[in-house]
């Protein structure tokens, strides 16, 4: 078999979601185009149509939140463009971060390498296959292709990725249903296409059901990889800002609405939410105060206390930060730095509110995150 070099994926969204005896259903509402130059070496297109997500969004909210209506009104179709290379992330998306190129730093973007990454091999499906069915070869011009259906286990599926969708244990999953319905080539049994459908069954009695069209194509054809120029680094943009554009409120507020449709606790989602948000914030003051150590030889030394989320407005900004990020809940919890080793490291914390964070290391009745210069 040739060894796969490039590969061009299309991926077609749709949703049905049943809401007071009404289907809502959206078809094709997110088209998504990744070019795969190499396994680190990526180009990735999207196009959201969210003037379909209007009359779903208004449904979730029982038409109330005026907020939300006014941030769905500023919005049209939502285009996004990304570039991956190595470790090195390109992302443009005019409605949410601005019309220009942002770039995010190496320690931001382990997880999105690994979830760009699509295998085309059907081998590596297995194990996350519960049940496989061999159905009828089919020709196509020239080509034989083989053709199978898979019912997948979700809960190996999702194992790695559970945070991804608000769902925090097994239990959410077991009655998640996973079919696919694959062509693969017969002469090297890579997959050239697959439908997807996703059940969410709630114990609510709702269900959520979400179909996903792949298509492959442009097997090892020559694909154009360029890098922007002149991308400014994501941490560096006003993140209230950020928050407060209509697809940040959009997002916010409709997944916070979505998660009580297919069981998924609102709370314990807005928690997990807040707890993402705080070790961004202090990934953002890393990278800051590492950029002040390469001009200053030290950290910052501070002699107040750093309770009130101001410790390093006259340090950093507006040199190294555009502003100090806070605690989402703050005052009640906040960030907190501590200079060690004379300057030469640090260590900065803050309180988790998911209790079951495998990364939080308990203090009595906290359970705190911890990042240093190390």
């Amino acid at each position: 078999m040739n060894k796969l070099e490039t590969v061009r994926t299309s991926i077609d969204v749709s949703i049905n979601i049943p809401i007071n005896n009404i289907n809502f259903n959206l078809d094709k509402f997110i088209n998504l185009e990744q070019d795969t130059i190499s396994p680190d070496k990526l180009i990735i297109k999207a196009n959201i149509e969210t003037q379909k997500l209007t009359s779903l969004i208004g449904s979730l909210t029982l038409g109330t939140d005026n907020e939300l209506n006014n941030a769905l009104a500023q919005i049209q179709n939502i285009k996004v463009d990304s570039v991956i290379d190595g470790k090195e992330v390109y992302l443009k998306l005019p409605a949410y971060l601005g019309e220009n190129w942002v770039y995010f730093p190496e320690s931001t973007t382990e997880n999105l390498m690994k979830s760009s990454n699509y295998s085309l091999e059907l081998k590596n499906l297995s194990e996350y296959t519960k049940e496989i069915k061999r159905l009828k070869n089919e020709k196509i011009g020239k080509n034989w292709y083989y053709r199978f259906h898979l019912i997948l286990d979700a809960e190996k599926f999702f194992k790695l990725y559970p945070d991804n969708l608000g769902i925090s244990s097994a239990s959410e999953l077991k009655n998640t249903e996973i079919d696919i319905d694959l062509r693969a080539r017969k002469k090297d049994f890579l997959i050239e296409d697959m439908d997807w459908e996703i059940i969410f069954n709630s114990p609510q009695d709702n269900k959520l059901k979400m179909t996903l069209g792949v298509e492959f194509t442009k097997f090892n054809e020559d694909i154009e990889f360029k890098k922007p120029e002149g991308a400014k680094e994501i941490w560096q943009l006003d993140q209230q800002e950020i928050s407060n554009s209509p697809i940040g409120k959009l997002i916010n507020i409709a997944m916070g609405n979505l998660g009580g449709y297919i069981g998924v606790d609102q709370a314990d989602y807005q928690q997990k939410q807040r707890d993402s948000q705080r070790k961004s914030d202090l990934l953002t003051i890393k990278t800051a105060l590492e950029m002040y150590y390469e001009e200053n030889s030290r950290y910052p030394a501070i002699k107040d206390d750093t309770k009130d989320g101001k410790f390093l407005e006259n340090l950093l900004i507006p040199k190294y930060l555009a502003t100090t990020p806070k605690d989402p809940l703050h005052p009640q919890f906040y960030y907190l730095y501590k200079p060690i080793n004379g300057g030469k490291g640090y260590e900065l914390t803050c309180v988790l509110e998911n209790k079951s964070d495998p990364l939080g290391i308990k203090i009595g009745n906290l359970l705190i995150y911890k990042i240093t210069n190390q």
